[in-house]
């Protein structure tokens, strides 16, 4: 529940954007709806999609397979082999492996890109992808070292919870702010 609201609002955020949609290339408007709907979902997720709030039982596919037993996919785990008791963590591999090989490409290599490549410049805008400014990567930095100090269990749940606002901000405010007005210019 802690980065909800942050997911929620970068979701909503996204969804306004398309407003645009009559001034822009059709890439533009798939872009944001992508970003829109990937922030609606990680809020969907932070929730596991309203189970507590309308008292929902869970299918028994979520029973037998969520460590939790809600209805989201970030706590699903399978067992890989019964002799070794070994297990395939979704939270572990794609939201935190995966999701954190893509941010640091996307929060270092894409304003990089966006800076020294006319052709990336270019890509970017015309699909309408948030590049982040250098201090958007700078907050992700100091918000992760603190985590990494922090003796708790809790502590990925802090990191989540800032990530989670960064990533609003960085949609907010991001490099190419100038291609979610609706300025002829943009």
């Amino acid at each position: 529940l802690l980065g909800f609201d942050a997911l929620l609002f970068t979701g909503l955020l996204s969804f306004y954007r398309l407003r645009l949609w009559r001034k822009r290339p059709l890439t533009f408007s798939l872009g944001v709806l992508l970003t829109a709907f990937v922030f609606s979902f990680g809020a969907g997720e932070e929730i596991s999609y309203g189970q507590r709030l309308f008292n929902l039982t869970p299918p028994a596919f979520f029973q037998k397979y969520n460590k939790q037993g809600e209805i989201n996919i970030h706590n699903l785990r399978f067992k890989r082999d019964d002799a070794t008791k070994k297990e395939f963590s979704v939270n572990k591999v794609v939201f935190g492996l995966g999701l954190g090989v893509f941010l640091a490409f996307y929060l270092i290599a894409s304003p990089f890109l966006y800076r020294h490549s006319r052709r990336a410049k270019e890509w970017a805008d015309r699909w309408g992808i948030p590049i982040p400014e250098p201090f958007h990567a700078l907050f992700f930095l100091i918000l992760f070292l603190i985590t990494a100090m922090v003796d708790s269990s809790r502590r990925g749940e802090i990191l989540e919870f800032g990530g989670s606002w960064i990533c609003f901000l960085l949609v907010l405010f991001p490099q190419n702010e100038h291609i979610f007005t609706s300025s002829p210019e943009a």
